[in-house]
C-alpha cells in the first residue's frame, strides 16, 4: 500500500506561565484601592448613593509547549514539514511486522500488538534513520536512542525524564530543562597489538569494536547491531 506522509514533531507538554511579580508601586497602589473600596462600601451603608467598585480579577493562566526533548535533537527543522511530504510504502509481513518506507529514506518497523500479549517493555515499533541512529518505542510509552557510536538515551515516560550515557560511559539525567550527572557505567578497553582492533565493553552490556580502517561495530544491549563505516556511510 502506499501513502502520502508527512514528517512533524509531536506537540510538547504544555507549561503555565507565571505572571511577573509585582511591584512594590503596584501592591501600594492596589492596597490603596482596596481602602477607597471600603470607604465607599461604608458611606453605601449610610444611605449614600451607591459607588461602583470595579473588582480586581485574576488574570487568565497562559500556557505554552515547553521546550523540545532529547528526541526532538534529532531533527532539524528543514527535515520536518513540506520537505518531507511523498509517498510511503507499507508492507505487511506474514509474521504481522509491518514495514515502511518513509520518502525521507527513514524505515519504520511496526509490530502487530493484537498478535500478542505486550508487556509494558515490550518494543512496539523502531525507526531507522539516516546516519545509522535507530529509535525504538515501548508499550508504556518509554523509549530508546541507540546511537553507532555506543552512545545511548532513554526516555521513561512515568518521570518524564531522559537519561543519556555517551560512549566513555559517562551519564547525564535531562528533567523539567534541568540536567544532572549520574555515577559513570564502567567500561573495559582492549586493543589487539596485531590487528590494532580496539575493543569496549561497558557495564549496561553495549559492546564498541574500532577496526584499524576506522570503521565501527557496535552492538547495544538490546541486541541491536550498527556497523558504520569511518566515512560516516
Amino acid at each position: 500500500m502506499i501513502e502520502t506522509v508527512e514528517a512533524s514533531r509531536n506537540p510538547q507538554k504544555l507549561i503555565e506561565i507565571k505572571p511577573p511579580e509585582p511591584t512594590a508601586e503596584e501592591i501600594a497602589a492596589k492596597e490603596e484601592a482596596a481602602k477607597a473600596a471600603a470607604a465607599a462600601a461604608a458611606k453605601a451603608k449610610k444611605g449614600a448613593a451607591p459607588v461602583e467598585v470595579v473588582e480586581e480579577k485574576e488574570p487568565e493562566p497562559v500556557f505554552e509547549e515547553g521546550p523540545p526533548n532529547f528526541l526532538d535533537t534529532l531533527f532539524k527543522d528543514e527535515e520536518l514539514g513540506a520537505a518531507t511530504r511523498g509517498p510511503c510504502i507499507n508492507l505487511t509481513m506474514k509474521n504481522g511486522l509491518i514495514v515502511r518506507h518513509m520518502p525521507n529514506g527513514d524505515v519504520m518497523q511496526i509490530k502487530d500488538s493484537s498478535l500478542e500479549n505486550p508487556k509494558a517493555t515490550t518494543e512496539v515499533d523502531r525507526v531507522y534513520l539516516r546516519g545509522g541512529i535507530v529509535v525504538r518505542h515501548f508499550h508504556n510509552l518509554d523509549a530508546e536512542v541507540l546511537y553507532p557510536n555506543g552512545e545511548h538515551a532513554h526516555f521513561s515516560r512515568a518521570e518524564l525524564k531522559w537519561t543519556v550515557t555517551n560512549d566513555k560511559g559517562f551519564r547525564r539525567e535531562y528533567k523539567d530543562g534541568v540536567c544532572r550527572d549520574l555515577p559513570r557505567i564502567n567500561c573495559l578497553n582492549q586493543t589487539d597489538q596485531k590487528t590494532g582492533v580496539v575493543t569496549k565493553v561497558r557495564e549496561d552490556k553495549v559492546v564498541l569494536i574500532k577496526y584499524e580502517d576506522g570503521n565501527l561495530y557496535c552492538q547495544h544491549a538490546d541486541g541491536t547491531q550498527i556497523f558504520s563505516q569511518d566515512d560516516g556511510a
